[in-house]
């Protein structure tokens, strides 16, 4: 029996096509190389590209969220910082109302009040307190400084409609002559239609202050 291997191989092509046939040949294998080098460089370039892009994008989440999260504290604080200023007014406002006769206030108001006027909203508001100095004691007294009796001060806002502006000027006077506030302005009066008739809307501020 006779391998293959054994039969000696001989090529009958010539000897030109052969050197055309080896030079195409190596043409073929340096493109086949070079085009397989430049996609391994194409597919590192594409993988650097996403990795930069991958970590700009994780910068900016990250950037968002300390932001984000800068904000959230920053809101948390100024929530906070109303919180308390709305706790300390309405202690105040809680205060007032155990030092002051409301009940006579309003009747006042009521008596004040022109027959042509109307009153659709009282706002009261606690006003900042001034800084008073502790009163130094006599030269008798040897005892300890006596701290002063808290000073409260409030505004209580008048709003509603008037016929004439001479009612709202009388209902200042009015509540002047009470000598209860002081001062008493007219903060605002604007014509407006209410139906058929021209009324005036109004707001009147009073400021009172109890020792």
């Amino acid at each position: 029996m006779i391998w293959l291997e054994d039969v000696p191989q001989v090529n009958l092509l010539p000897a030109r096509v052969q050197r055309q046939t080896s030079r195409t040949l190596r043409i073929r294998q340096w493109i086949s190389g070079n085009l397989l080098l430049l996609a391994v460089v194409l597919v590192s370039w594409a993988l650097v590209y996403q990795i930069g892009e991958d970590q700009r994008t994780l910068q900016r989440l990250v950037s968002d969220e300390s932001t984000a999260y800068v904000e959230t504290q920053q809101q948390l604080a100024r929530l906070a910082a109303k919180s308390e200023m709305l706790l300390a007014s309405q202690d105040r406002l809680l205060s007032l109302q155990a030092r002051e006769s409301w009940s006579q206030r309003i009747a006042e108001l009521a008596r004040a009040l022109p027959e042509d006027m109307t009153v659709n909203k009282l706002t009261l508001s606690a006003l900042p307190v001034p800084q008073v100095a502790p009163v130094a004691p006599d030269a008798a007294d040897a005892g300890p400084t006596r701290p002063p009796r808290p000073v409260e001060r409030f505004e209580l806002r008048i709003e509603g409609l008037a016929r004439r502006y001479d009612s709202v000027s009388e209902f200042s006077r009015r509540l002047r002559e009470l000598q209860v506030y002081d001062p008493v302005r007219l903060v605002r009066s604007e014509r407006q239609r209410n139906g058929e008739t021209d009324m005036l809307e109004y707001a009147v501020s009073c400021r009172r202050e109890l020792r």
